[in-house]
């Protein structure tokens, strides 16, 4: 009597479970994409997909009729109602537009220094409201031969505040020292996985790349490009760290790099993507905090020793590129998601620019 019972559950549970699940591909390649995140129509990032581009929704409490937003810093964004993205098993997105950069290579002996120089976008929510965002030009100084950063210069910058916001968390948690007006700072090359340890990986023949027998990304290759995934924490593998009567768990903390060849390698990067949320819990009182950190290359020169340690003022260091345009407003450049751009523009203020001088 008890295996004709048992079986139907389980099959009732397996229908459960993957409607749960949708998935996320190039149009193109129909390859599974990393990193893809569905925004809300007030800026919240809902959700998260995996390295398998598997969006889990269970957990998301939306009308049918509500919009969505479905986001990647490599494609274009795709907006729908809640509605039409659940009742399909698979959604596309289109990769945004190549652009061909002309590296400038001065030769001598060979290159062992390169220059990148890239537009950065980097953005907090703090409990789903959007409370801060920078954007600006950066340029990072490598020494190939070591694979380590040696230097890197904010060039221009903007830094946007949700001031209000701010201004009412921080009565509200003030027997807290929670801080939400840190400075917004761009990507760290440190953490960019070809720096800091690329050897430690095992790739295999499927595109799983391992850490000490785990699978903790992908390597997917399209149209003689490499793309790099690598799930540090996900929400069934956080971190949980104490200290000091603070209490942090990090539920995701993805990276993702593009390459602009058929093997990666930092001389080829083209765009870096992190994504960053944990809750942190002092004194009774929990915030959930998200980051976003994204780089695009618009330059990049490589350098002898010689040259690169003779670089003067009067080398052509100044950015082709203007900070004072409105990125998200010109095609040239990857846009940041729409439902951001309504919040940056209905909620944040202009809090300072900077300009080194050169």
């Amino acid at each position: 009597m008890k295996k004709p019972i048992v079986l139907p559950l389980l099959f009732f549970f397996s229908v459960v479970t993957s409607s749960a699940q949708k998935l996320v591909t190039d149009i193109n390649s129909r390859t599974p994409i990393s990193n893809v995140k569905l925004f809300s129509k007030k800026g919240e990032i809902l959700t998260v997909s995996n390295l398998r581009g598997e969006i889990n929704i269970s957990t998301i409490n939306l009308a049918k009729g509500d919009s969505i937003e479905i986001y990647h810093p490599d494609f274009i964004s795709e907006k729908t109602s809640w509605r039409d993205f659940t009742e399909k098993s698979e959604s596309y997105l289109t990769p945004s537009p190549i652009t061909n950069l002309e590296e400038v290579v001065i030769t001598g002996r060979n290159s062992e220094f390169l220059i990148l120089r890239g537009y950065f976008v980097s953005y907090q929510i703090i409990d789903n409201v959007f409370q801060s965002f920078s954007d600006g030009i950066i340029e990072y100084s490598i020494n190939l031969k070591k694979e380590k950063i040696i230097n890197e210069e904010i060039l221009k910058s903007r830094v946007f505040k949700n001031l209000k916001f701010i201004k009412e968390y921080q009565k509200k948690k003030k027997n807290t020292t929670f801080n939400l007006g840190s400075e917004i700072l761009p990507f760290s090359f440190k953490e960019e996985i070809l720096l800091s340890g690329w050897d430690k990986y095992e790739v295999e023949e499927n595109g799983d790349i391992k850490s000490q027998k785990e699978i903790i990304g992908k390597l997917t290759k399209n149209d003689n490009q490499i793309n790099l995934s690598i799930e540090y924490y996900t929400p069934q593998n956080p971190k949980k760290i104490s200290l000091f009567g603070m209490k942090s768990e990090i539920h995701n903390h993805t990276i993702n790099e593009k390459f602009d060849s058929n093997t990666p390698e930092i001389e080829a990067i083209n765009s870096l993507a992190k994504y960053y949320n944990s809750t942190i819990t002092q004194k009774g009182v929990t915030i959930n905090y998200e980051l976003i950190q994204d780089f695009y290359l618009l330059e990049k020169k490589f350098f002898t020793p010689e040259i690169f340690k003779n670089l003067d003022s009067e080398m052509d260091r100044n950015p082709t590129t203007d900070i004072k345009i409105n990125y998200w407003e010109n095609k040239t450049y990857p846009a940041i998601p729409e439902y951001l751009e309504i919040m940056l523009n209905d909620q944040l203020e202009l809090i300072s620019t900077t300009e080194k001088k050169l």
